[in-house]
C-alpha cells in the first residue's frame, strides 16, 4: 500500500475512516484474520491431534499408533490427566457477550463522544478476547486433576 502523503494531509478524515474506530477498514480487516485464525483451529481440531474442551489430547491417527506400538512392545498407558476449562470457558463467554452489547450500543448511539467510548471500550475487549479465546489460553489456565 502506498500513501500519498500531502493527499493524505489534505484529507484526514478519510484516513481516520479507513483505519480508526469499530466498522472501519482496518477493524473489517482484524475480524477477517481472526475468522480465519478460528476457522484454522477449528479444521485442525476436525483432524485430531488437538486438545479438546476438557484439555484431554485426542491424537487421532498419532495416537492410534503410538497405542499399537505401547502395545507391541508391552509398554502400559501412562496415567491419562485431564483438564477443566469451565471457569476459561465461561470468562471467554461473558467477554462474548459484552462485546455484543457494545455493538448493539455503537449502532444505536447518536452521541458522538459515548460511542467513541463505546469503541474504545470494545477494542479493548476484542484485544483481550484475541489474546484468551485460543487453545493456549485454556492449557495454560485449566484446572488439572
Amino acid at each position: 500500500m502506498t500513501l500519498n502523503e500531502e493527499k493524505l494531509k489534505n484529507n484526514a478524515g478519510t484516513a481516520q475512516f479507513i483505519f480508526k474506530g469499530y466498522n472501519s477498514f482496518a477493524d473489517k480487516i482484524s475480524y477477517k484474520a481472526s475468522q480465519m485464525s478460528q476457522g484454522a483451529a477449528r479444521s485442525a481440531e476436525k483432524m485430531g491431534a488437538a486438545y479438546n474442551k476438557k484439555g484431554e489430547y485426542t491424537g487421532g491417527i498419532s495416537s492410534s499408533i503410538k497405542d499399537k506400538v505401547d502395545e507391541a512392545t508391552g509398554k502400559k498407558k501412562s496415567n491419562i490427566t485431564t483438564a477443566n476449562t469451565d471457569k476459561v470457558d465461561q470468562e471467554i463467554k461473558n467477554l462474548k457477550s459484552k462485546r455484543d452489547s457494545l455493538k448493539q450500543k455503537i449502532n444505536s448511539e447518536y452521541n458522538t463522544e459515548k460511542r467513541r467510548e463505546y469503541e474504545k471500550e470494545l477494542k479493548q475487549i476484542e484485544n483481550e478476547l484475541a489474546v484468551k479465546d485460543t487453545e493456549q489460553y485454556r492449557k495454560n489456565n485449566s484446572v488439572f486433576f
